[in-house]
């Protein structure tokens, strides 16, 4: 699949269940995983395996653009876990135990 961002587009801390590879083709993009920090650029190859928290911010002045590839094929729901989403899950269940 191609994923082309924009300046200044990011996508929030997630994982999957299953791996992927991201092949830079332009642009520059911040990448987190697992708490560190990469720059990428194009030529770049970066992966997260299952279960790996990432995120990615596009931080040039133009668009950026990867080939994402996934092992294995992606469910057909449920394809983001977004932390944010857990987050505010664990903190609506902690109050309706209070």
């Amino acid at each position: 699949m191609f994923i082309e961002y924009l300046p200044g587009v990011s996508i929030g801390l997630h994982d999957h269940t299953y791996e992927e590879a991201y092949f830079i083709l332009r642009g520059e993009v911040e990448a987190t995983l697992d708490g560190a920090r990469y720059a990428a650029k194009a030529g770049d190859v970066l992966w997260t395996g299952v279960g790996c928290v990432h995120a990615f911010a596009n931080t040039g002045r133009e668009p950026v653009r990867w080939l994402e590839t996934f092992s294995p094929q992606p469910p057909s729901e449920n394809v983001f876990r977004f932390m944010a989403e857990w987050e505010q899950r664990a903190r609506d269940l902690e109050s309706s135990a209070s």
